[in-house]
C-alpha cells in the first residue's frame, strides 16, 4: 500500500451538531476520549497506507497541532481550503504535493470514525484486482434521505454517476443505495477530471462526486464495493448521527 497516498477532507465546522456547545473544528469532536479523525488515522495507518495529505480549513491550526502527534506513525502533510467551496475544491488542493505520485488516490473524510480496516483493505484490494480508474464504497438504507444516490449504467456493475440529495429527481430520490464518500482513484484520471468539474447545482459548490460522471462519460471504469455495515460508513453531519456513532462505538471496542 506504499504507492497509495491517502487525501482526508477535514475542513467543516460542524455547526449543526455542536448546538449549545462551544464549536470547535467538527473531526476534533471525541469519541471515547480520542477525536474522530484519530480513529480514520488509525484505520488508514492500519492498512499500511504511510503517506496522508490533511485538507484542512475551519480551525485549520486546532488541526495541524493534533496531527503533530501522528508524525512518529505517519508522513503528514496539510493543505488548506480557504473557502468552503465544495469537495472537488477540497481535494483540488492536494494536486500540487502530488504532482509526481502516480499511483492511486483514497479520499475519505475525517468525520468517518467507525470504517473498518478490513472494508477498506476490501476496497483497496478491489481496484487493484479490477484495475478500476475509480472504487467507490457504497450502502443500502431503507431511508435514503439527504444521501447521494448511486445511478448505475442499466443492468451493468458499473457506476455510471452519483446525483446529490438536492439535485435528485424523484427517480433518482427512490434509489436505496448510497454514497458514503470513500473512494479509491488513479492519481492523473482523478485531478484531469477535477479539472472538469463545474459548480452547475444548487449549492453552486463543486462536488467530488461530478468526477465519477466525467469518468464514466470517458468510458473509464468506475465500479463499487457495498458496505453491509451501515453503521460503520456513517458520516457525522448531525446531532442524530452524532448519537448514533456514539452508540455504535459502545457496542464495539474495536476502536479503542
Amino acid at each position: 500500500m506504499r504507492d497509495i497516498v491517502c487525501v482526508i477532507l477535514a475542513a467543516g465546522q460542524g455547526k449543526r451538531i455542536q448546538q449549545g456547545e462551544k464549536t470547535r473544528q467538527k473531526v476534533l469532536l471525541k469519541l471515547r476520549q480520542k477525536p474522530m479523525l484519530g480513529h480514520v488515522l488509525e484505520t488508514v495507518a492500519s492498512v499500511g497506507i504511510e503517506r496522508v495529505i490533511v485538507v484542512t480549513g475551519h480551525q485549520s491550526e486546532e488541526v495541524k497541532q493534533y496531527l503533530r502527534q501522528w508524525r512518529k506513525r505517519l508522513h503528514i502533510e496539510t493543505v488548506r481550503q480557504k473557502l468552503p467551496r465544495g469537495t472537488a475544491d477540497a481535494v483540488r488542493q492536494a494536486e500540487s504535493l502530488l504532482a509526481r505520485h502516480r499511483g492511486d488516490v483514497l479520499v475519505l473524510y475525517g468525520d468517518t470514525p467507525l470504517l473498518t480496516e478490513r472494508t477498506l483493505r476490501m476496497l483497496l484490494e478491489r481496484h487493484r484486482a479490477q484495475k478500476n480508474t475509480c472504487t467507490l464504497l457504497t450502502t443500502m438504507l431503507e431511508d435514503p434521505t439527504g444521501y447521494g444516490r448511486i445511478v448505475r449504467n442499466g443492468q451493468s456493475e458499473a457506476v455510471s454517476r452519483i446525483v446529490e440529495e438536492a439535485d435528485a429527481g424523484a427517480d433518482e430520490k427512490a434509489v436505496k443505495e448510497i454514497n458514503v464518500g470513500v473512494y479509491c482513484f488513479q492519481s492523473r484520471p482523478l485531478f484531469d477530471a477535477i479539472k472538469e468539474v463545474k459548480p452547475d447545482n444548487r449549492k453552486n459548490e463543486y462536488y467530488l462526486t461530478d468526477t465519477i460522471t466525467i469518468l464514466a462519460g470517458k468510458r473509464k471504469m468506475v465500479r463499487s464495493v457495498v458496505s453491509r455495515d451501515r453503521y460503520e460508513v456513517l458520516g457525522v453531519n448531525s446531532p442524530s448521527d452524532l448519537t448514533k456513532v456514539r452508540r455504535a462505538f459502545s457496542k464495539t471496542s474495536s476502536h479503542s
